[in-house]
């Protein structure tokens, strides 16, 4: 079982447009609304790649559509009733050239009360877990330390369940203290955390493995079209992205971090993890946002990977 953490939940509204004009008139071809969120779209990309997940979430009162749509898979999903409803993140497509403009909600106020709320709810949920992951953006009245103080507590009280992380800014920043087992931030993350810009895969590497080798067993870095980079007790590894029409770019890097674990579960290492996270990125990618990702696609482009090793310091 794997579990995921939902804080900030959200309605992905992908918006699609024939060409998008800054400033100007322009009308919508179609509209696709789905019940989402880092931590669910974890959860659904690990149900869809046939591992038993869970997912942990704030929600709205009355009838949660994170919720609905989870338990319509059949995804167990444990709610604090936190909101009166739930933020909405919109994606404006430009269908011309595949790009994405993103438009996000910060999301509204929870109590001091609920957050203690979800915290004995992840440790519970972590007790049944081989893997508990701490995903996404924080509503308003959540603390940076979060993410750290729930990780330190499932540590004390599920030693076994191996903690996986995916944050950016001060939320990661303070989480690493924990030392989780996976990290998979992006490249524009790494270079916030880092405080510089990179200027070549090998600098990327080798800041990869400063992580690494300060207790993080698998530094997972995605750079969306150039690829992804691993550094693991068995070196630094640079994957390419396969050729796929990208259809869809939401729930790309869930999907990537989702079969990561997998493949670390699997016991595979090295290489063959990275080929696995791509993979998958690419599969989602190639997948409208209500689908997510398929399992025929990810199966076929995991065989097709190329990965070349990096020296890294």
């Amino acid at each position: 079982m794997i579990t995921a953490l939902l804080l900030n939940p959200c309605i992905d509204r992908t918006v699609y447009i024939d060409g998008f004009f800054y400033g100007e008139m322009n009308r919508i071809s179609e509209v696709v609304n789905v019940p989402a969120g880092k931590g669910a779209q974890v959860a659904l990309a690990l149900f869809k790649l046939g591992v038993k997940s869970s997912l942990v979430s704030f929600g709205a009162k009355g009838e949660d559509p994170v919720k609905k749509r989870m338990e319509s898979f059949g995804i167990p999903c444990d709610i604090i009733d936190a909101f009166d409803s739930i933020r909405v993140n919109t994606k404006l497509n430009n269908t011309q050239d595949n790009v994405v403009t993103e438009i996000n909600e910060k999301g509204p106020q929870v109590t001091s009360e609920q957050i203690e709320g979800i915290i004995k709810l992840c440790v519970s949920r972590a007790k049944q877990s081989d893997f508990f992951v701490l995903t996404g953006s924080m509503p308003k009245g959540c603390d940076s330390s979060l993410y750290g103080e729930i990780m330190a507590k499932i540590k004390m009280t599920a030693p076994e369940c191996k903690l996986v992380l995916d944050a950016e800014g001060d939320v990661f920043k303070k989480a690493l203290q924990q030392k989780p087992y996976i990290i998979k931030p992006n490249k524009y993350e790494m270079e916030i955390y880092c405080g510089k810009k990179f200027n070549s895969l090998e600098e990327i590497a080798e800041e990869g493995m400063k992580l690494h080798k300060k207790g993080i067993a698998y530094v997972i870095i995605s750079m969306g079209a150039e690829g992804a980079i691993l550094c693991c007790d068995k070196g630094s590894y640079h994957a390419a992205v396969p050729k796929v029409k990208v259809i869809n770019t939401v729930g790309a890097g869930d999907s990537m971090l989702s079969a990561t674990m997998i493949a670390v579960d699997q016991g595979l290492m090295g290489e063959d993890v990275l080929k696995y996270a791509v993979a998958a990125g690419s599969a989602a990618a190639s997948c409208s946002n209500n689908v997510l990702i398929d399992k025929d696609i990810f199966d076929d482009l995991k065989e097709n990977i190329d990965t070349r090793e990096i020296d890294a310091i």
